[in-house]
């Protein structure tokens, strides 16, 4: 239907391909100490997987991980994999799709230029009189699949410590109380993507990067009329950061004959992270976003769970925590002429901090005593119709969904029925 052009969908051509796979898998799981002065348990396990693509060479990949209780009530985790992943079917063998992306040319409008950019503009073809401005606020931009994608590979490694202190368990004032922090670290070499465009046409343009320029031509105006932009691996994305959760429930006596607990539970989240492409030094750093693909790093995000329990009801709310970025104007803070240039005032090269955000989510769970089988839930989503701060740079809809929520309140209901 796409492919007829009967629908309000984007111009693609028909994909096909096909490829197969084997797999063999093993793991080993010892134990080394248990219910020893200072070790109550010490154990260690390993996997490891051998896949063999039909199109690619055998692929090993595994993981090492060991526990460690040094107390009763504390307990220390770590482990390392290496992961592995093939080109889709769709990434192989993707036939050409239109993407019309939300860019701003560099070369539009010579007022707004540096004379570097100016003269860069018009070697690429763009007329020295400067008659040239972008008519749209959205370029046509071509992508397909590759069928000499490398897969992607991963290295990932892991530390936690969990900490449940015996002497708040079972007591009249409290029922439980949980800690855990974790560090993760994960790199992906050779990641399937294609090259953001804004970053591309930068590149090409205020960089002076001949091979960013591969695929972008102009016409006889100075507009850019066909644009080819094929995914690829880039160089690496790497992310790294804490996790902390805090979890506290408060007996049934501590609070009365009615409610029959009371939970509280803090999740949150230190994050550091940034894509490396082609070798270049682009990047995404925390606490920047970034649109068309939208994304954002958060340097810190939060969650607190409160819930009631009494009876047939159990009670949630659920508030979201994140921490303000900032969108860069073009994310190339190396180049003179960008955001960075305290000299630069033109507001298309302005940057934009995007507020931090609080959502508040309540639930409500009933599990009715004539049959514990069925559960119906209901539930409010941003209950406080709180807005996704303003994104310019985001594709089409001013906001960015990959780390906010659609704007306005969302309600739902669902039951589930477990046959035993």
């Amino acid at each position: 239907m796409v492919a007829a052009g009967d629908s309000a969908d984007i111009p693609a051509s028909p994909t096909s391909g096909r490829y197969s796979v084997s797999e063999a898998y093993a793991e080993l799981r010892a134990q080394l100490a248990l219910n020893k002065p200072g070790a109550e348990l010490l154990d260690l396990n390993a996997a490891a997987r051998i896949s063999k693509y039909s199109f690619l060479d055998a692929e090993v990949t595994g993981k090492v991980g060991a526990r460690w209780k040094p107390t009763k009530d504390m307990i220390v985790r770590g482990s390392y994999s290496r992961g592995f992943r093939a080109p889709s079917l769709g990434e192989l063998h993707g036939s050409k799709s239109r993407f019309d992306a939300p860019v701003v040319d560099p070369c539009s409008d010579f007022t707004t230029t540096t004379d570097a950019v100016r003269q860069r503009c018009i070697a690429l073809g763009v007329h020295s009189d400067g008659s040239y401005e972008q008519p749209n606020g959205q370029i046509s931009v071509i992508t397909n699949g590759d069928l000499g994608l490398k897969p992607e590979t991963s290295d990932s490694f892991n530390i936690s410590l969990a900490y449940s202190p015996a002497q708040l368990q079972n007591q009249p004032w409290s029922d439980s109380f949980d800690l855990e922090l974790a560090y993760w670290d994960v790199r992906i070499t050779d990641p399937i993507t294609a090259l953001d465009a804004q970053r591309q046409l930068d590149r090409c343009v205020i960089g002076g990067d001949e091979k960013y320029c591969e695929g972008i031509l102009r016409n006889q105006s100075g507009a850019i009329f066909s644009w080819t932009n094929a995914l690829q691996n880039i160089g690496a994305i790497k992310s790294r950061g804490f996790d902390l959760t805090l979890a506290y429930r408060i007996a049934a006596q501590a609070v009365g004959p009615v409610p029959r607990d009371l939970a509280v539970e803090l999740p949150a989240g230190l994050r550091a992270g940034g894509a490396r492409r082609r070798g270049a030094r682009d990047h995404q750093p925390p606490g920047q976003a970034a649109g068309s693909p939208d994304r954002a790093f958060p340097r810190f995000k939060s969650q607190l769970g409160l819930g009631w329990q009494s009876g047939q009801v159990d009670v949630s709310l659920i508030t979201r925590y994140i921490h303000s970025v900032t969108e860069g104007c073009r994310g190339l803070a190396d180049f003179p002429g960008t955001c960075s240039d305290p000299n630069k005032t033109d507001d298309n090269l302005s940057t934009n901090k995007l507020g931090l955000t609080v959502y508040n989510d309540v639930q409500v769970l009933w599990t009715p005593e004539f049959d514990r089988r069925l559960t119906v839930t209901a539930g409010v989503n941003n209950i406080l119709n709180r807005d996704p701060p303003t994104c310019f740079s985001c594709s089409l809809n001013g906001f960015n969904p990959s780390t906010y929520d659609v704007p306005g309140v969302f309600g739902y209901v669902s039951a589930a029925y477990h046959v035993q």
